[in-house]
């Protein structure tokens, strides 16, 4: 008699938990069972809103496409056959909707579970009846998805796909899925397809979260760096995750400049560097004889004896020039806070004996299609006789017809110019 109250018990879970006609049909026997000995529920624990630990149900069903409706607390994830679905505390009831199945209500008190606890685990079978011999087979159909960027990850109906080369595809049972769609530096996205047809193709494309940026340097020729990697020289703009940046200018003489930003997602950020400050040192100059005209950098800074002050540190080019005299050119390197001596006699240039008519010579010095202001012009041999171009270019000598003018000018190849009688010139000079 116990036997047969038993059986007539199980019959009657069964079909009262089954509120569908076709899953009546498919839906052979469900079991529930507490798990005593599984902590699944404490070790990989999910609160609910009220930060209570939720129960856990791991449901084993052979279906494709299972929703679960009720009191469920974050994404339901699937190990095989078995989904694992997180509930709150003192649940009574949830639902199970599947295309192939319909809907199946599960109300624990017909297996004797009041409620579902905190931290438990449920173990939940549902036993399907075969298909009948000859029967309609299953419609089911490929989605395929084209993901941008092609680096992107995709969560399908709780699985993960294998992406190659921005495409995913898989073959599901007729019904409506979910999936996210994910990619660093791109804003997430979730939706659904629903598959109806051999084929469906899902095209997405993220949008990018990155903030993009222009950094600005109130010195001309700073290079800018980002948490010490070089990007390029100001102004410089590119695209930066969103976070915490130390955006540096640098330049060489100059001391460099940072400031800290955060960067938000798909933000717009202008960045102005303020002036760096220059590193100087300082140089001596003493060269005989006194009065020589020096140039630092192609530029007239003085005559011997010089103090420079104020100089940018590092390496600079120094010229000392005088009548009658070769002009020495070096090399000179300034260091902060000290001062770089340099110092020396101008060697003399031979005299010429005159020969020829005198004449009066003029001239325009030119570099690069444009009048050379300050350059030097000589007659070889005879240092007495000189000149420098004015601000358009031009000079005037008298000098002997069989006179060779030779002309000079920081940065350019010295150029040696014969008379051969010509009394008017134009001279072009080149970069050494």
């Amino acid at each position: 008699m116990n036997t047969i109250r038993v059986i007539v018990l199980t019959l009657v879970i069964v079909l009262t938990s089954v509120t569908d006609a076709d899953a009546q049909s498919r839906v052979k026997n469900i079991t529930i069972s507490v798990d005593m000995f599984d902590l699944t529920a404490s070790t990989e624990q999910r609160l609910d809103n009220n930060h209570n630990p939720c129960g856990l149900l791991k449901v084993n069903i052979p279906a494709e496409n299972v929703i679960f409706k009720g009191n469920i607390i974050g994404e339901v994830t699937r190990h095989g056959d078995t989904y694992w679905v997180y509930v709150t505390n003192g649940t009574k009831e949830i639902r199970m909707d599947s295309p192939a199945l319909g809907e199946i209500a599960l109300r624990f008190a017909d297996w004797n579970i009041p409620h579902i606890q905190s931290k438990a685990v449920y173990k939940v079978t549902v036993e399907l009846t075969e298909p009948a011999a000859g029967g309609t087979p299953e419609k089911r159909g490929y989605v395929q998805f084209s993901l941008s960027p092609t680096n992107a990850s995709i969560v399908f109906n709780g699985q993960q796909l294998d992406v190659t080369d921005g495409t995913a595809y898989k073959l599901v049972p007729y019904g409506i899925y979910k999936y996210t769609v994910q990619a660093v530096g791109h804003e997430p996205y979730s939706s659904t397809v629903q598959i109806n047809s051999n084929k469906v193709q899902v095209p997405v494309k993220l949008r990018s979260n990155k903030a993009r940026v222009t950094v600005t340097a109130e010195t001309p020729g700073s290079t800018i760096y980002v948490d010490g990697a070089m990007k390029g020289k100001a102004p410089w703009q590119g695209e930066l995750m969103p976070g915490d940046y130390i955006v540096e200018a640098r330049r060489e003489g100059y001391r460099s400049r940072e400031v800290s930003v955060t960067l938000g997602a798909s933000s717009q950020r202008d960045i102005a560097i303020p002036a760096l400050a220059m590193i100087t040192g300082e140089l001596t100059v003493e060269y005989q004889p006194i009065g020589s005209q020096v140039t630092l950098d192609g530029k007239a800074v003085g005559t011997t004896p010089a103090l420079l002050t104020d100089i940018p540190v590092g390496a600079h080019t120094l010229a000392i020039s005088n009548t009658g005299y070769d002009t020495a050119t070096l090399n000179v390197s300034v260091s902060e806070n000290s001062t770089a001596s340099i110092s020396g006699t101008l060697t003399k240039i031979p005299d010429k004996p005159a020969t020829g008519d005198r004449v009066k010579v003029t001239g325009t010095v030119i570099y690069k299609g444009e009048p050379l202001i300050g350059a030097t012009v000589l007659v070889q041999g005879r240092p007495d006789i000189g000149t420098c171009t004015d601000i358009d270019g031009n000079f005037s000598l008298k000098v002997y017809s069989t006179d060779t003018l030779v002309v000079k000018y920081i940065g350019c190849k010295t150029q040696t110019v014969p008379l051969d009688g010509k009394t008017n010139l134009k001279i072009k000079m080149k970069k050494k």
